[in-house]
């Protein structure tokens, strides 16, 4: 697991974790392995990178089982109520705050568009309640860098 793909707010911890591993293997590892204690140093080091690797590989599980909720709670809604039920405006942002938590920035940009075509349909091309779906789509579009589209809306 890279540290790309995880969370904005745990990656400066995993950074500092990993940046700190690194530096004290580089440390032993100029010192040699011929010590006694630098070899137990280093199976310590080498049982917290992998503690490290679990608890990232535990947080992309609980990361893909939110997803999963939340598309199921979609196709819930959209077979009891249609594919335009105004419900789905609610189910649709959240989904798009997953994303955009998540940093996975076009994913959200789709999901937050479904949701203001739905608003659209529901309550009109110029309704106040789109004003929260635009000002994701703006956010995503100015962490994407895709200004052009940011302007358009």
């Amino acid at each position: 697991m890279n540290l790309e793909t995880r969370s904005r707010k745990s990656q400066p911890i995993s950074n500092r974790w990993w940046v700190r591993l690194w530096a004290v293997s580089a440390v032993l590892m100029m010192l040699g392995p011929s010590h006694l204690a630098l070899a137990q140093d280093m199976e310590v080091l080498e049982e917290l990178e992998e503690e490290l690797r679990q608890a990232a590989r535990e947080r992309e599980a609980e990361k893909a089982r939110q997803l999963e909720l939340r598309l199921q709670a979609i196709d819930e809604l959209q077979g009891e109520q249609g594919i335009y039920a105004p419900e789905l405006q609610e189910a649709y942002a959240d989904l798009g705050a997953f994303y955009l938590q998540s940093e996975d920035f076009d994913s959200a940009i789709a999901v937050y568009n479904d949701a203001l075509q739905i608003s659209r349909i529901n309550t009109g091309l110029y309704s106040e309640q789109q004003m929260p779906l635009i000002e994701s789509l703006i956010e995503s579009n100015s962490r994407l860098r895709n200004w052009e589209a940011a302007d358009d809306l």
